[in-house]
Parts: structure tokens; C-alpha cells; sequence
């Protein structure tokens, strides 16, 4: 699901820089990038994903 989200929001990016529309660029790159965060973590494996949680909140 989320290789198919991260796609989406990677065909829009492009369709938003051939047209030259910001409309369309900054919302869709946003995503792609936190989509494309979930969509590595979901891969990784646990004991790194514990360690990108202890990094982004370290008082967890």
C-alpha cells in the first residue's frame, strides 16, 4: 500500500514540475517524503527501527 502511495505521490511530483505548478509541487513533495519515511521504516528491521524512535525521541 504504502509502495503505491510513495508512487502517487512521485507521478504527481513530476506532472507538478512539468507544468511549473507550486500547487501541486510542495504539497505532493511533503508527502512523498513522509510517506516514503513509512514506507522505510515498515521495512526495516526492529531492533533499527528502535534506534530511528530513540533518535527522533530520545525521552522515549
Amino acid at each position: 500500500m504504502y509502495a503505491l502511495t510513495v508512487a502517487a505521490f512521485a507521478l504527481w511530483l513530476s506532472y507538478g514540475f512539468m507544468r511549473g505548478d507550486w500547487a501541486l509541487i510542495l504539497p505532493n513533495a511533503i508527502c512523498l517524503v513522509l510517506a516514503s519515511f513509512i514506507l522505510t521504516m515498515k521495512h526495516l528491521p526492529q531492533r533499527k527501527k528502535e534506534a530511528v524512535a530513540h533518535t527522533l525521541d530520545p525521552e522515549r
